[in-house]
């Protein structure tokens, strides 16, 4: 008797599938409230007692510090395929072109880094300036020099011939040193993610 007392008084107690939904919409839309309410007033003290705005525009510069979990065998991105390079000293080395930094981007929007200009003559070439006073560090075998657009055309042959990253550079047929500051890109066909590719931190 006991017994069936029990199972009738959980089945009067049970809550419908729709009254358990809504009360539990209930309890996360105050809890979310309590937090926005929490974190508004925790902001606002901070920005008092530090100084700061939250408006305005943003200030660069600075530094900024983190741990990668992966440890790197090296720090030459043409001989490997591990993302401990390409999150750490691919981050750090420029490139001839980079993805460009922007508050709350929605697109990937290339720009250039070590080209001033970039021109696209044909959909499947593409001619980059230099910036001229770029230089290497103070090191041999370069030991300071300018940077040229013969390195270019090294670095990306270099890429290809040693194939481990070379799917972000098999696309180019060929490439014309004009002079030290300009260098030309052939493709064996036009390639919309050619600029993305290259802008990658495996292709320093």
């Amino acid at each position: 008797m006991q017994e069936q007392n029990y199972w009738t008084r959980l089945q009067r107690s049970r809550v419908s599938r729709r009254r358990f939904m809504a009360g539990s919409a209930a309890a996360v839309a105050g809890l979310a409230a309590a937090g926005i309410v929490g974190c508004s007033s925790s902001s606002t003290s901070d920005n008092k007692s530090t100084g700061t705005q939250t408006s305005g525009q943003p200030k660069r510069g600075g530094k900024l510090a983190f741990q990668y979990a992966i440890q790197p065998p090296h720090l030459d991105p043409h001989q490997t395929t591990s993302a401990g390079v390409g999150g750490t000293a691919g981050v750090a080395y420029s490139r001839l072109v980079r993805y460009k930094v922007t508050e709350m981007a929605k697109a990937l929007i290339v720009e250039g880094d070590l080209a001033e200009k970039i021109e696209q003559p044909q959909p499947e070439s593409y001619i980059f300036t230099l910036r001229k006073g770029v230089k290497w560090h103070n090191i041999p075998p370069v030991s300071g020099r300018e940077f040229v657009a013969n390195d270019v055309a090294y670095t990306f042959n270099r890429q290809n011939q040693l194939k481990v990253n070379s799917g972000f550079t098999e696309s180019i047929d060929k490439i014309t040193v004009i002079n030290d500051y300009q260098v030309r890109v052939d493709l064996k066909r036009a390639n919309a993610d050619f600029l993305l590719n290259i802008a990658s931190t495996r292709v320093p």
